[in-house]
């Protein structure tokens, strides 16, 4: 399907001039991580790993949504880019949106080894790229 909305159309624009390896995405809430989109073989094998490594400093658990939802810019990097996605639910499923700022110091201890992550996750691609070839 071609993108009928402006901002979408801006988006991809965007990201295809960069050169991604890994996008995040975050929304609230459920503390959960999604990664998936239909991947396959290695390439699935590499996303889980990355999903992992995320979801080990988390505490968020992993999940599926290729049978219930798609459609997201984690599902387009997955099929258009090919690079891992990861869509990061924050906050608790019990809480009221929007969230209460009270909220943020617990979000924020569950969630600040991201950026020390991302040096692993960037192995984990480089590994299977180089590999690939």
């Amino acid at each position: 399907k071609k993108m009928s909305e402006p901002e979408a159309i801006a988006i991809s624009f965007w990201a295809k001039s960069l050169d991604l390896y890994l996008s995040i995405s975050y929304h609230t809430k459920g503390e959960e991580i999604y990664y998936d989109f239909f991947q396959k073989g290695e390439i699935r094998q590499r996303d889980m790993k990355i999903a992992k490594v995320f979801s080990q400093s988390t505490g968020y658990e992993i999940k599926s949504t290729e049978k219930v939802s798609s459609g997201g810019f984690k599902d387009w990097c997955v099929q258009k880019l090919g690079v891992p996605a990861l869509t990061i639910e924050l906050g608790d499923d019990s809480l009221m949106h929007p969230l209460s700022r009270k909220h943020i110091p617990l979000i924020y201890a569950k969630n600040k080894m991201i950026f020390q992550n991302l040096e692993k996750s960037l192995k984990i691609f480089d590994y299977y790229k180089k590999n690939k070839n």
